[in-house]
């Protein structure tokens, strides 16, 4: 980053008793003229010179004055980022500070913010709101396969700060699918046996807590291949029946409790208890007078409305 000193120049009659005032340091030109004065608080610097190069054109023959003004100096910059932890696990949130050494100014400080290491993504910039002092940062990260330090910087208006965060190998759990709707299963039997793979996509030995139903009452687990934990890149698999005890929708989901502190992942399970619903019609069979011998066709339809299979359907004639 450069720095831009704005100067302005004044010329001199004479070296023998010529000064210029910078906030109220009194600066005696011709006997500085070989060195500076810094006035009081570092914002402007004043020298005199004889030589010729520094302005073009120069050659009147006399001294010339220069007061040169620092903008930075003075004006709110970056005093420091803080991380809310120095170490994180790859593949979460990390979360921090930028502070100013004074109040943001009007329309805001925009402080730029990047890393050494693509595991970790701060945004380009952080805004300070205009009055404030300091904003809060997100930095996403990556997953990493060995312990990886890397250092966030971030500046603004000649500050700058620095911090240093370490990312750790962590597990990463993918269940699929992700929800199964079972649909309509008849009441009192039980549904075709739906699977769900659990992988560990991440870079460290997954822990397993629990496998369990949040419920239990229609939904079951058939069978569960997974141990107490999911080696880095392997699976296992959960499996999953539906028994409806009554019509109906019906839902619960199967809860994977994993890592310490425990995180729980849910898989949504639905599905309704189906009915069969049985009408005939017409509901009477009319075949009027008939001449003896013959016979006479009348034909009655059985509709199943419902939404389970009807089953065990035999006709019995009855006369009346």
């Amino acid at each position: 980053m450069g720095y831009v000193l704005l100067a302005k120049r004044y010329t001199l009659n004479s070296c023998s008793a010529t000064a210029r005032r910078t906030n109220h340091a009194m600066v005696p030109l011709c006997a500085y003229a070989a060195s500076s004065l810094l006035s009081l608080g570092g914002s402007q610097v004043a020298f005199a010179s004889g030589a010729t190069n520094l302005v073009a054109n120069d050659s009147n023959g006399v001294s010339d004055a220069f007061v040169a003004h620092n903008p930075f100096v003075g004006s709110s910059s970056l005093q420091s980022l803080a991380l809310g932890s120095s170490s994180a696990l790859g593949g979460s949130i990390v979360t921090g500070t930028v502070t100013l050494s004074g109040p943001a100014p009007t329309g805001g400080a925009t402080v730029a913010v990047w890393s050494n290491n693509a595991a970790a993504q701060p945004p380009a910039t952080v805004v300070v709101p205009a009055g404030a002092t300091s904003a809060s940062i997100r930095i996403t990260t990556s997953l990493v396969s060995t312990e990886s330090a890397m250092t966030i910087l971030a500046s603004y208006n000649g500050g700058s700060g620095l911090s240093v965060l370490t990312l750790e190998p962590a597990p990463e759990l993918a269940v699929s699918p992700t929800a199964w709707d079972f649909g309509y299963q008849a009441i009192g039997t039980a549904s075709a046996t739906e699977t769900f793979a659990l992988t560990n996509s991440g870079t460290a030995a997954l822990t397993i807590n629990s496998v369990q139903l949040s419920n239990g009452q229609v939904f079951k687990i058939s069978s569960n291949t997974c141990g107490s934990s999911i080696a880095a890149g392997s699976g296992c698999s959960v499996s999953i029946t539906f028994n409806p005890s009554a019509s109906g929708s019906a839902s619960d989901a199967v809860q994977i409790s994993f890592g310490s502190p425990a995180t729980v992942q849910s898989v949504s399970l639905t599905g309704s208890g189906a009915t069969p619903l049985a009408t005939l019609s017409p509901a009477q069979l009319s075949f009027g007078n008939q001449a003896m011998p013959g016979s006479t066709t009348a034909v009655a339809t059985l509709t199943n409305s419902g939404n389970a299979p009807l089953s065990n359907i035999f006709a019995s004639p009855h006369y009346s």
